[in-house]
């Protein structure tokens, strides 16, 4: 699964990339600017494309609308229950089923860690980005919940995930899973609420092997984010990597 991303974009880029305008894009550089990697554990609040497009505010871990009460709300993200959204199940999962279809976001990142196994203690860690163009486009799901005490809302999403293609089933070798990414001519149509589920399923596939790269880097503490938050952490390790 996909807990771990990097999401030091130029404002400029994010822009171009989705014909925004600039509404939202100080608190895109705010947020996710300086950010070499952002932990889904922690909850954060990130800048997602919505249809518009447009750019919006929404929390990592999604919190259904059902949800009862703010304890089950904390419980659910803190857990990490809903930070992924796995494609084959979306359509049947209660926390998925009712959004999947019509509230759908992307979560532009410029690449995202993960960590190959060598046997039951050692793993290590790969940066993985794109091939050529300097942004990834995650599809997400999203909801809108309400604090049933104080009305609060909370605005949320997961990330959703397929299985790997060849490269990543290699890196990520125990669950073998990978976030989706769109292509740009489907970012419309992700976007768009009104497109039927048939159309939704055939964009729920991995993405290719080709437009991606990664290379191994050099350990770090995933609990200590703070000491890691620079560009360095995305070096290539000297060690020998699956692709030298």
């Amino acid at each position: 699964m996909c807990f771990y991303v990097d999401v030091h974009l130029e404002v400029a880029r994010i822009k171009k990339e989705f014909g925004l305008d600039d509404v939202g894009l100080e608190d895109f550089d705010r947020l996710m600017g300086q950010e070499h990697i952002i932990s889904g554990f922690s909850n954060p609040e990130l800048m997602v494309v919505g249809p518009g497009p447009s750019l919006a505010k929404k929390q990592w871990g999604l919190v259904p609308a059902w949800t009862q009460s703010v304890e089950k709300a904390h419980t659910m993200q803190q857990r990490g229950f809903t930070l992924n959204a796995r494609a084959e199940t979306i359509f049947d999962k209660p926390s998925f089923r009712g959004v999947i279809t019509r509230k759908r976001c992307i979560l532009p990142i410029a690449g995202f860690y993960e960590w190959q196994h060598l046997n039951s203690r050692d793993k290590v860690p790969y940066y993985i980005t794109g091939a050529a163009a300097p942004i990834l486009a995650t599809g997400c799901i999203w909801d809108e919940w309400s604090d049933p005490g104080t009305g609060e809302v909370i605005d949320s999403f997961s990330m959703v995930t397929t299985q790997a293609n060849p490269m990543m089933a290699a890196i990520h070798n125990t669950k073998q899973r990978m976030p989706l990414f769109l292509e740009p001519h489907n970012y419309s149509l992700w976007l768009d609420p009104t497109l039927s589920p048939e159309e939704v399923k055939k964009i729920l596939v991995p993405f290719d092997t080709s437009n991606m790269q990664a290379w191994k880097i050099n350990k770090f503490n995933p609990r200590q984010l703070n000491t890691c938050n620079q560009a360095s952490i995305k070096a290539k390790s000297n060690t020998k990597d699956l692709f030298d």
